[in-house]
């Protein structure tokens, strides 16, 4: 309706950016708009959970927690919340860096996701782990899945603690 709020879109991602907003506010919308995102240059590492589109109901919906701009990692320690509409149904952690990663002893929210590297630290970009939910049939609009971490949880193989970013992401349930 003329005069209402509008819906943000979907936070967006920009490799070497971190999204800081939009450059327009969402409310009292009277006519058609062009929001522009806003960003901010990074040079720390970054934690990015992807954001995808769904159907209410949806099985095997494949959510990946990307590594970026890594300049050297041996332990990462997440913790993961996401919405009651999702259900977790699987977490691969990526075998090809090596390792040992810690099975969560839940599937519900929140969830503690630990990868360790003994031997060598790994640097360079990479999928720390793939998530797959299922959505909920009477699910409806943009659902969060999000990351934080404790700063003593990442860090090198000399255990100094690595400063990331964090872009989370979400499940966007359409018609």
């Amino acid at each position: 309706n003329n005069g209402d709020s509008a819906t943000a879109p979907t936070d967006p991602i920009r490799e070497g950016y971190v999204f800081i907003g939009w450059d327009k506010e969402f409310d009292n919308i009277t006519e058609n708009i062009i929001v522009t995102a806003q960003y901010e240059l990074t040079n720390k590492p970054i934690f990015i959970v992807s954001s995808v589109t769904a159907k209410a109901g949806e099985e095997n919906i494949k959510i990946s927690i990307d590594v970026k701009q890594n300049p050297n990692v041996a332990s990462i320690g997440l913790t993961l919340t996401y919405d009651k509409s999702l259900t977790l149904i699987n977490i691969s952690y990526n075998e090809d860096i090596g390792g040992y990663s810690m099975s969560s002893e839940h599937m519900t929210s929140p969830v503690k996701l630990t990868w360790i590297s003994p031997l060598a630290n790994v640097s360079g970009d990479f999928t720390f782990v793939t998530l797959e939910f299922t959505v909920a049939e009477d699910a409806t609009g943009n659902l969060p899945i999000e990351i934080t971490y404790n700063p003593d949880d990442v860090y090198d193989m000399t255990e100094e603690n690595i400063e990331f970013d964090v872009i989370n992401g979400s499940i966007n349930v359409v018609e």
